[in-house]
Parts: structure tokens; sequence; C-alpha cells
């Protein structure tokens, strides 16, 4: 089904503010992360809203290959999981195992069948330092791009498990 809108004007009673990232499950449903309004919301397929995940400034949202909600925390490479049923985050990512060139870490991806499908198997884009690198278990085991790339600002992986980037230069 294509959609033309989504979520309501401010002028009504639940407004779309400032969305930054989007995913969508198998069932439909459609995932926004609002980085202004310090939440991830989720619409029904047919476009109702459904509920809401609070987090300080969701940077994007992405869906893992079993459908766990992965939400990219403001400018760094803060990354928590988000539990569907009581909303409440945990750490996906260890800030302390982070390269010390860590850039902005602008967006995440998941890489579906990298270490057998599992879902702690991502990429991140990371525009400050040039490259995206590939975390498993929440430990880096990859750096992709460095001399090539100028300024990845997006990832993502295809359905053929290619991975595609967006480099901004």
């Amino acid at each position: 089904r294509a959609w033309a809108h989504v979520g309501k004007t401010l002028y009504q009673s639940y407004e779309m503010y400032e969305p930054a990232g989007v995913a969508a499950d198998a069932n439909g449903k459609i995932f926004v992360a609002q980085s202004a309004a310090g939440r991830i919301d989720v619409y029904n397929p047919n476009g109702s809203f459904g509920k809401s995940y609070i987090l300080d400034n969701p940077a994007d949202v992405e869906l893992s290959p079993s459908g766990k909600i992965l939400v990219k925390e403001g400018s760094g490479p803060s990354l928590w999981w988000i539990d569907k049923d009581s909303g409440l985050p945990s750490e996906a990512l260890n800030p302390d195992i982070v390269d010390a060139d860590w850039g902005s870490g602008e967006y995440c991806a998941f890489a579906p069948n990298a270490a057998g499908g599992a879902d702690d198997a991502y990429f991140l884009s990371d525009s400050e330092a040039a490259c995206v690198r590939k975390y498993v278990g929440g430990a880096q085991t990859l750096k992709i791009g460095e001399g090539v790339l100028e300024r990845p600002l997006d990832v993502e992986v295809d359905g053929n498990g290619n991975l595609v980037i967006a480099d901004e230069w």
C-alpha cells in the first residue's frame, strides 16, 4: 500500500514533529523517530496512531530481522534496544568499546544474515571518521571505506545482503 501521509498536522490532537527516521515491519506497522518530540511513534497499517516509546533524542529507528526495535539516539554512537511491551530501553552498544576516532555515527542499519542473521549484527555509518563500522554482539568487527568514503550519512542493507551507503560527497 502506498502512503501519502502518516500522522496528523500540528493543529490536530497528535502531531508529527520533526521526524528523523522511519522503519516498517512485515505486518505494515510504521515506526517514526521524532527527535524534537523525544519519542518513537508507531502507526498501524491503516495509518492510525498505535503507541509511542519515549527517548531523549531519537535520531533514527531500525528493526532487526526478528522485529526488535533499535534506536539511534543523539549525534554520537548511542544505540538502544526498545522492549516492545514495556517500552524500556536497554543498551545495544557499549560506548566504552567504541574507537577513540569515532565521529558522529549518523545512522544505523541492520545487516541481515550477518552472524547467522542474529539481531545483534548491524552496520553504523560514521560521517566524521568517513567510514562504516560493523558490530556483532556489541563489538566492532570491521571498518569499511576508510580512504574511499568522504562523509557517509546513511547505510542500509538491501534484500540481497548488499551494503548500500549514502555518501554526501
